[in-house]
Formats: C-alpha cells, sequence, structure tokens
C-alpha cells in the first residue's frame, strides 16, 4: 500500500506531487532524540528534575536550581530499521554550557545550547520503489533563570532552529522509471517559559511552555525520468512556505528519595492548530493552504505523551543509574498501528575525577507500520565538566 500510494503521486505530475499536504506540515516535527543529553536517559521526564539532571531540559526554571557550572559535549550515533533495511547515521550530539552567577540572594544562571534537537531518519525497498531519507534539526539556545521566591524558580530561553530533511528516492512503475530528489532546509525560532518549585526538600512540581515555534521551509526538488528508452527529463523547482507549530504544554513532577528519583512528565500538544501559509495556487487558481488547514483541523488530534523517569545512586559508587519510558501519540491517526510510538531508554554517568564525568545514554523507538515493526536507536557518549 505504502509503495502504490506513491507511485500514483508520482504518476499524477509535478505540480500536485509538489504541493504540500498534512504530513508536509508536521513532519518537521515528528522527528527522534527531542530529548539531548542526559535527559534523553530518563525518558524525557524533565520538567521538574532540578539539577539532577546536569542540562538543558524542556524547562527553563530547572537551570535555576544549577550551583556548579557545567560544560559538556557529546556524540550521536544511530539507526533506523524497517525489517532487514537499516540507516546507520552518526552525528555530532551537541554542546553546552551552564553558568551559575554569584549574586546576594537566590539564584541567577545562564544556559547556551548547541545541539542536534531531531534527527530524521527512513529507508524501504520494495521492486517498485527505494526510499533513503536523513538529516536533522539543529537548535542554538540560549536561556535565564532565576530564584524568584523562595524555592521558586522561574526561566526562559529563545531557540534558533535550522536543518535539512533530505529525501531521494528511485521508483519503476508501468515503464516510468527515474529518481525524485526532495531537500526541504528549515529556519525556524521559538521560546519557552517555565517554572520549578520546591515544595519539599524531596519534592519538585514543575510546569513549561514552548511557545508556538515558527519555520520557514526551502523546498529544493528535482525530478529525473526517462519518457522513453533514450530520452532523460529533468525537472526542478523551488517552494517557499511557512509552518507554524501550536505551543507545547509539559508538567509534572519529580520525587528524590536516598538513592533512588522518580519522574513525571505530560506533554500536551493540540496539533489541530498547527498552520501552513503557502503561496501555492492550485489548478483551479486557489489558494492552496486554506484547503491543507481545513484538513489539519479535521484529521490530527489533541495528543498526550506520558514520560517515566528514574535514577538510581548506589551509595559508596560515584555512579548514577538512569531509565525512562514514552508514550508518544502520533499526530495523525491510521497512520501507525495502534496510532502511537513508544521507547525505552536507560544511561548511566560516572565520575572519573572529581571534575570529570563521562555519560553514556542509549534510547530505542518501536512501532508498527503496515504490519511492520521499525524502530530506531540511539546511542550516545557524553564528557562532562563540572566546576
Amino acid at each position: 500500500m505504502k509503495t502504490k500510494t506513491i507511485i500514483i503521486l508520482l504518476l499524477l505530475g509535478i505540480g500536485i506531487l509538489h504541493a504540500q499536504d498534512v504530513r508536509d506540515v508536521y513532519s518537521p516535527f515528528v522527528g527522534f532524540n527531542q530529548y539531548n543529553g542526559p535527559g534523553a536517559a530518563i525518558g524525557g521526564a524533565t520538567v521538574a528534575a532540578g539539577m539532577v539532571i546536569p542540562a538543558f531540559t524542556q524547562n527553563p526554571g530547572n537551570l535555576g536550581l544549577h550551583r556548579y557550572r557545567i560544560v559538556q559535549a557529546w556524540q550521536n550515533d544511530s539507526e533506523f530499521q524497517s525489517g532487514s533495511l537499516n540507516l546507520p547515521q552518526s552525528k555530532f550530539g551537541g554542546i553546552q554550557a551552564i553558568f551559575p552567577f554569584p549574586v546576594y540572594q537566590g539564584s541567577l544562571v545562564a544556559g547556551f545550547d548547541f545541539s542536534l534537537q531531531s534527527e530524521y531518519a527512513l529507508t524501504y525497498e520494495e521492486p517498485e520503489l527505494s526510499l533513503r531519507q536523513e538529516g536533522g534539526l539543529y537548535q542554538l539556545r540560549s536561556g535565564l533563570a532565576t530564584e524568584f521566591a523562595k524555592n521558586l524558580f522561574l526561566g526562559a530561553d529563545v531557540k534558533f532552529l535550522f536543518g535539512k530533511n533530505e529525501m531521494n528516492q528511485k521508483y519503476v512503475a508501468s515503464g516510468y522509471n527515474g529518481e525524485f530528489y526532495l531537500n526541504p532546509s528549515y529556519r525556524g525560532v521559538t521560546a519557552s517559559m517555565g517554572l520549578v518549585q520546591r515544595i519539599l526538600p524531596i519534592l519538585n512540581w514543575g510546569i513549561s511552555v514552548e511557545l508556538p515555534t515558527s519555520l520557514r521551509v526551502e523546498e529544493d526538488f528535482r525530478d529525473s525520468y526517462f519518457i522513453n528508452d533514450t530520452t532523460l527529463r529533468i525537472d526542478k523547482d523551488n517552494y517557499e512556505y511557512k509552518i507554524t507549530k501550536p505551543a507545547v504544554f509539559h508538567f509534572g513532577a519529580a520525587l528524590f528519595l536516598n538513592y533512588i528519583d522518580l519522574f513525571y512528565e505530560a506533554e500536551y500538544t493540540n496539533w489541530k492548530n498547527l498552520k501552513l501559509s503557502s503561496d501555492f495556487i492550485d489548478i483551479d487558481g486557489l489558494p492552496w493552504d486554506p484547503k491543507v488547514n481545513t484538513d489539519i483541523e479535521t484529521t490530527l488530534i489533541k495528543g498526550l505523551t506520558h514520560h517515566i523517569g528514574v535514577a538510581l545512586h548506589p551509595p559508596v559508587l560515584p555512579l548514577h543509574l538512569y531509565g525512562g519510558y514514552q508514550l508518544i501519540p502520533y499526530p495523525e491517526p491510521g497512520m501507525l498501528a495502534d496510532d502511537k510510538r513508544e521507547s525505552y531508554h536507560f544511561g548511566a554517568s560516572y565520575v572519573i575525577q572529581r571534575q570529570i564525568s563521562l555519560a553514556y545514554q542509549y534510547q530505542r523507538y518501536f512501532w508498527e507500520y503496515e504490519g511492520l515493526d521499525e524502530n530506531w536507536t540511539q546511542q550516545s557518549l557524553n564528557v562532562i565538566l563540572h566546576f
């Protein structure tokens, strides 16, 4: 069914093929690894994690709890699998720094981050079609947090986004064979605000909101195919359009005990408020984006993602162990079995010297698509300086 659908689209012609649709609009936001560094090891359940996770989190208010300077960098190695096919990728994961400033009372902490926010990966091969898709969305982020009142920490950050999502597919259908290349590039901006409150020495709660994300897409494509045995035709064009992702709300809590910490976070996104702004005109001379936006409102869901995490701190050893789980509803019903993706996470960090730690994270996303089990795994290695 997947192959047939794509082949039919190809045969409909260039104009229809490159008109944006619902999937074009949400696809930049459903990549893998939205949580980088140590936060990935607890399944992204970081909204109230405080300083237990020595990194930027989805809640900038957590910065305010850090008392030590932290500089870290990490490398990512990942692999997408679909049946017997696989697509490995290796990317620089990121570098970030957290700097507390000396203040008379409370805290004032700044953070800076350059990292891979999302990775794109897809591959499959059938008699009529082969496809390979890879890329990533990076973020350049700066944040600031303060202890607004006793045990109440407020923070904000701003993120500049950029990246590419390269797709190459070869197809053969009814004598129509060729190669299609699509390479959308992304540039955007968003900001977040959040608070964390230490209710008890062993209990935090937190809430944050990521404001609507504005993402500009420049889409270059090339379609080359043989119209007969000797004549090759090449069609090229470029489109620009804008996507606005709705606000994302995070809320949850964290419980800190002697040797174990527990984390929970809920993440709410109303995908029905996703918007496309495009100059594309349909074959009747009418604007295309009102049609797509109507389809978005009637097709996509209001999604609630659940994040659960745990951290273990064995006595005596300078070792920390982490685990996590995510239940992620897919924005478009009917695309995946049970309309969801799930993921398992684990990690460890070890203090090798007084000011140097090594950390390892592993995460595995898995789902079922048209009866086929697919998954994406990633391993990351961090070097962390804390002083």
